[in-house]
């Protein structure tokens, strides 16, 4: 499907956009259901705040729904600053200790020269050293060292600077699993395309020496023989490629296609016992909670539930209809500009989507909006700020987000959506 699609020109704005017509109906994704397994299995996930990326909102979302296109471009232009969230993931069980995505490394000569010349202007990162995942964790342990932390491995959810951190700050001997497809798009990274090898302008070759780096689909043949003896191939929830992790059902790693090149989330269950919860990091997979909420008709909040024997089809008293869903859908920008465009086109060569493979993206927004309609399930984007704001998450600080269902953590990051919502319909 071809998404380059523009508004007439005798509307107010005129630039590429995602339709609304391209929205997924979440309900109609299959459904698997996920075994309680264990009934002691789970795990410990402290989430931290590592800084934040500032912006315009034609960035990461456009409500190609609204009909009023004077407001669609007034909402396009409006700034925002997103957090950058990673989480420690503990398995109470064997005591293991696994990364979810680093941060961003402020320190620019270790990144690739792109983030440093000013050669992109959209995005502008505001990090300080309070906020480096390495002293963050060295804070929470009370440690000198990262190798005191005891680090079993690292998942990323993709090879993005706001998610890759600084893997020189951790031991060659950590790790790191990717989700496939990864590894060849970043080829040598930035030194391997400079000299027209394959390589990805925006990776450091210097995180590829001497470390290992591991493909979801090559676990069962590459990883350690501990790792290798308990990871299950399953599905969980409208994700029909993941893995099992601890073979217990506590953690889930699935594919979640669309943002780029082998972008992965992970499920966390963060209660145990009859009746567990979850939390679904979903990395990139959308950047902002108005791309999967509200959560369009028939879905209901707290309708159905992940948890249980067996796959479902659920029977809704409605269908759905697309003019009743108010989701965004990603927005198409000008990496070049430092401000939303909304009165010309922006040539082919120069329109940017944080969707790289938009069909795909629409298929993954829908299964995070079908996966909050759980019950026991929590979505917690990378860069939600709904939800930083709802707990007071600053850079810096971390939270434990188990036990949200008692301490209301969904229902305050709905809340604070909502209220945003409201604001952007008053422009």
């Amino acid at each position: 499907m071809c998404y380059g699609i523009l508004l007439g020109a005798d509307l107010h704005a005129d630039f590429r956009q995602i339709p609304a017509s391209a929205r997924v109906d979440p309900s109609s994704l299959p459904f698997h259901r996920h075994p309680t397994g264990s009934e002691t299995a789970a795990v410990a996930v402290t989430l931290f705040h590592l800084g934040s990326v500032d912006s315009y909102r034609q960035v990461w979302a456009d409500d190609a729904w609204d009909g009023d296109h004077g407001r669609r471009c007034r909402k396009a232009e409006q700034r925002v600053e997103l957090p950058i969230l990673s989480a420690l993931i503990e398995h109470e069980d064997t005591g293991e200790k696994w990364l979810w995505d680093l941060g961003m490394c402020n320190d620019f000569d270790v990144l690739p020269t792109a983030f440093s010349n000013g050669s992109v202007k959209a995005i502008t990162p505001r990090l300080s050293d309070r906020g480096q995942l390495k002293n963050v964790l060295l804070d929470l342990f009370n440690v000198n060292s990262i190798e005191e932390v005891g680090l079993t491995g690292i998942f990323l959810s993709h090879a993005h600077v706001d998610h890759y951190g600084n893997l020189l700050d951790f031991p060659n001997a950590v790790p790191v699993f990717v989700g496939s497809g990864t590894l060849g798009w970043i080829g040598g990274g930035e030194d391997a395309a400079k000299r027209g090898e394959a390589g990805h302008l925006y990776f450091p070759s210097s995180f590829l020496k001497d470390r290992v780096f591991i493909e979801m689909h090559d676990v069962e043949s590459k990883a350690d023989d501990v790792v290798k003896a308990r990871v299950r191939q399953t599905k969980v929830g409208p994700f029909d490629r993941a893995w099992d992790w601890f073979g217990d059902g506590s953690v889930v790693i699935a594919s979640a296609e669309g943002h780029c090149h082998g972008h992965i989330v992970l499920l966390a269950r963060t209660s145990p016992g009859p009746r567990p919860s979850y939390v679904l990091l979903s990395g990139d997979a959308a950047h902002q909670q108005a791309l999967y909420h509200p959560l369009p008709p028939p879905l209901e909040l707290d309708g159905e539930l992940l948890s249980g024997p067996g796959d479902v089809t659920s029977s809704y008293s409605t269908t759905y209809g697309a003019e009743h869903d108010q989701r965004a859908t990603p927005g198409f920008f000008d990496s070049q500009s430092s401000e939303a465009i909304t009165d010309r086109l922006v040539p082919d060569g120069e329109a940017t989507c944080m969707q790289e493979f938009p069909d795909k993206a629409m298929r993954t927004i829908a299964a995070l909006s079908r996966m909050e309609a759980c019950a026991d399930v929590m979505v917690i984007l990378a860069h939600e700020i709904e939800f930083a704001e709802s707990v007071g998450l600053r850079e810096g600080s971390r939270i434990s987000v188990n036990g949200w269902r008692e301490k209301g953590y969904k229902e305050g990051k709905i809340e604070t959506g909502k209220r945003a919502r409201e604001f952007l319909e008053s422009l």
